[in-house]
């Protein structure tokens, strides 16, 4: 686990629970994580958590490619952004990382690539695993919202 303060690294250590987790092995994986940041987002030009991201290819060797995801779109939109992302950057096994709005969009991207074409399916092969922070990915109640009042004012 990686820590940036090494306070939080020693409050853990002493934590009993933590003594139930499986240490990893010291070294680089072949691994790469597909991120998708929330709502308010510059997609793959967005700077959210680039230290973290920094930290863990210098400490690792994984490799964080940002999906460009984009604000106000519908989840669909932002689920082919992910598609796009891991047909242009995998070639390990990856995961996926979402934040907030961007859980939604990336377990749609998932759902889309499971249920799709040959070689949608093609591209969940090498999926490993997700990483849900600050879920919303039963959807956001803004972005929700948002999109239907956009959609009523263009009609009107």
């Amino acid at each position: 686990i990686l820590f940036y303060e090494e306070s939080d690294k020693e409050k853990y250590r002493n934590d009993p629970l933590m003594h139930l987790l499986i240490e990893q092995p010291v070294g680089h994986f072949d691994f790469t994580v597909i991120s998708a940041m929330g709502v308010i987002t510059e997609g793959a030009a967005g700077t959210e958590m680039a230290a973290t991201f920094a930290r863990l290819d210098e400490a690792r060797g994984v490799k964080v490619v940002r999906a460009d995801t984009a604000t106000l779109q519908s989840v669909d939109y932002n689920a082919a952004c992910i598609e796009r992302a891991v047909k242009a950057h995998v070639n390990t096994p990856w995961g996926w990382l979402g934040y907030s709005q961007g859980c939604a969009n990336a377990f749609r991207a998932e759902a889309l690539m499971l249920q799709g074409t040959p070689q949608q399916r093609a591209l969940m092969e090498g999926f490993r695993c997700r990483h849900l922070l600050f879920s919303a990915a039963n959807g956001s109640a803004h972005a929700i919202s948002t999109e239907w009042k956009i959609n009523q004012a263009l009609v009107d």
